[in-house]
C-alpha cells in the first residue's frame, strides 16, 4: 500500500477478519485456561465418576414433573390418527376444471402478519382449494404468487377459474382490495366467525391461535358477544413453537410427535415467551431433553390463552361449545393440551378442531363475499367481481407512497395517509387509505 511503497492492491494483503475454524468453542477454551491459571495442575479431571455421578443428579428435577400428554404411545397414535382422519382435503381435481369456468368459484384471502392465506369455494361454500405461504415482507408479491398457486390446478381451455365474489380480512386487507380489486373487506372477528360457524353452527366460543396473535370469539345466538384479542406478545404461540422445534433441530410437523414421545414434562410457568425463554434456559441446565420441553411448551400454551389473554376463571361462563382453530392447531400436541384444559374446567364442553383452521378467516371472508353477491342479486346469478381476474395478476402494477408528501392538511388532526397507484393495462387509479373522512 501508500505506507509500504511496494504498491499491493487494496485488499492484496492479509485478510483483517479473521475466522478461526474452532472459534465456536473459544468460549468453553477460555474457562478451561482460566481454570488452569488459577488452579495449575488441580484444575485436571482424572476421575470422571465425579462427572458421572453429577449427571445422575438430574433425575432430583424429575419430582415436580407433570405426567406425560398420553399415558401409552397407542393412545397417542389413536388421537393422531382419529385427527387425521376428521380433516377435509379440498376438492382439487387431478385434471383442469373446465366447469369452475361456467359455474364460477368465490375468493378469500388473509393477509395476516405472519402468513398469507387463500381458498377457493364453490357455489355452496364448499373448500375446492387451500394455499399457504409464510409472509416474505409484501403482501402483494405473497397474493400474486398464492393466487397463481390456488388456480393453476382449475385452468381449462379458456384460462383461470370465474371469480363470483372476492372477499379479504387480515391486516393488509384494504391495501389487498385495492390493489386485485374484491367485493368485501372484512375485520378479523367477522371473517373468523363466519369460517367457523360454517362447520359448527352451534359455536359458542373460538379460539383462534396464528403464528403470532391471539383471537378469542365469545357468541351467543350466532353473533359476536366478545372477543379478546393479543398481538403484543408471541406468548409461547405459533411462531414461538416453531422456532423453538428447529432451535432443537426439529421442523415444525414433527413437534406433535416428539411431545408426544416426552414421559415427564417440566412445568413452565406461563406468561410472556420473554419468561418461556428463561424458563428453556433453566430446563437445558438441569438436563431436561428437547422433546419434554416441547412437550412443556404444548402445555403452557392453554395457560396463555385463557389465563393470559381471556382472564376469565371459570371458562363455563364462556360457553360448552368450543372451535379450535389457526394455524397453531395443526399441532396436534396444543390440540390435546388444549382439550385437557377445557375438559378439566368445562366436564361437558363440546370441543371441535376446525377441519381448515388455517384458513378460517380465509374461508369466512369469501363466505361474506358470496353473502354479498347473494344479496346484490336474489336471482341466484351473480355478476362478475371486480377482481382483476386470475389471468391479470401478472399485468397488475402498484406503487405504495406514505411520507410527509401524504399527510393530510384538511383538518387540525394532519392524518398520516397511504398513497396506492394501481396500473392494470391503460387503467389508472389512485386510492387512499386515511385514517378518517
Amino acid at each position: 500500500g501508500p505506507e509500504t511503497g511496494r504498491g499491493e492492491e487494496p485488499g492484496s494483503g492479509p485478510d483483517p477478519v479473521q475466522v478461526p475454524p474452532d472459534a465456536l468453542y473459544y468460549g468453553a477454551l477460555g474457562a478451561a485456561l482460566l481454570g488452569r491459571r488459577r488452579n495449575g495442575d488441580d484444575s485436571v479431571l482424572r476421575d470422571f465418576e465425579i462427572l458421572r455421578a453429577t449427571l445422575r443428579r438430574r433425575s432430583a428435577h424429575h419430582v415436580d414433573a407433570l405426567p406425560p400428554l398420553f399415558a401409552g404411545q397407542d393412545l397417542a397414535e389413536q388421537f393422531v390418527r382419529r385427527h387425521r382422519e376428521a380433516a377435509r382435503s379440498p376438492l382439487t381435481p387431478a385434471t383442469g376444471a373446465p366447469e369452475t369456468e361456467t359455474a364460477g368459484v368465490y375468493l378469500g384471502i388473509d393477509g395476516g402478519s405472519t402468513s398469507t392465506k387463500a381458498v377457493l369455494l364453490d357455489r355452496e361454500g364448499t373448500v375446492l382449494n387451500t394455499a399457504y405461504r409464510i409472509s416474505r415482507g409484501n403482501p402483494v408479491e405473497d397474493v400474486r404468487s398464492l393466487l397463481a398457486e390456488l388456480s393453476a390446478p382449475f385452468r381449462g381451455p379458456s384460462g383461470g377459474p370465474r371469480a363470483l365474489g372476492v372477499g379479504y380480512t387480515g391486516y393488509a386487507k384494504d391495501l389487498l382490495s385495492r390493489v386485485f380489486g374484491g367485493d368485501t373487506a372484512v375485520v378479523e372477528t367477522v371473517a373468523h366467525t363466519a369460517g367457523a360457524l360454517h362447520y359448527v353452527p352451534d359455536a359458542e366460543v373460538i379460539c383462534d391461535v396464528g403464528g403470532q396473535d391471539i383471537k378469542i370469539i365469545i357468541l351467543q345466538n350466532g353473533t359476536v358477544k366478545d372477543f379478546r384479542l393479543n398481538t403484543q406478545c408471541s406468548a409461547g404461540n405459533g411462531f414461538y413453537l416453531q422456532s423453538t422445534a428447529e432451535r432443537f433441530g426439529y421442523p415444525v410437523h414433527e413437534f406433535a410427535e416428539a411431545a408426544f414421545s416426552a414421559r415427564r414434562i417440566p412445568r413452565f410457568n406461563f406468561g410472556c415467551a420473554v419468561f418461556l425463554e428463561a424458563d428453556i434456559v433453566t430446563f437445558q441446565q438441569l438436563g431436561w431433553r428437547p422433546e419434554e420441553i416441547m412437550a412443556g411448551l404444548a402445555l403452557v400454551l392453554p395457560q396463555n390463552v385463557w389465563h393470559y389473554v381471556v382472564r376469565e376463571p371459570n371458562l363455563g361462563r364462556l360457553g360448552r361449545v368450543f372451535v379450535l382453530q389457526g394455524g397453531t392447531h395443526r399441532n396436534l400436541s396444543v390440540v390435546k393440551a388444549q382439550q385437557d384444559f377445557i375438559t378439566a374446567r368445562v366436564p361437558d364442553a363440546r370441543i371441535h378442531l376446525h377441519p381448515y383452521g388455517e384458513v378460517a378467516g380465509a374461508i369466512g371472508a369469501a363466505l361474506e363475499a358470496r353473502k354479498r353477491a347473494a344479496h346484490q342479486d336474489p336471482a341466484g346469478s351473480p355478476a362478475l367481481s371486480p377482481f382483476v381476474g386470475f389471468d391479470s395478476l401478472d399485468r397488475v402494477r402498484h406503487t405504495v407512497q406514505r411520507d410527509e408528501r401524504t399527510r393530510c392538511s384538511l383538518c387540525g388532526n394532519r392524518c398520516q395517509r397511504t398513497f396506492i397507484r394501481v396500473e392494470h393495462g391503460a387503467e389508472r387509479s389512485l386510492h387512499i387509505l386515511a385514517g378518517c373522512e
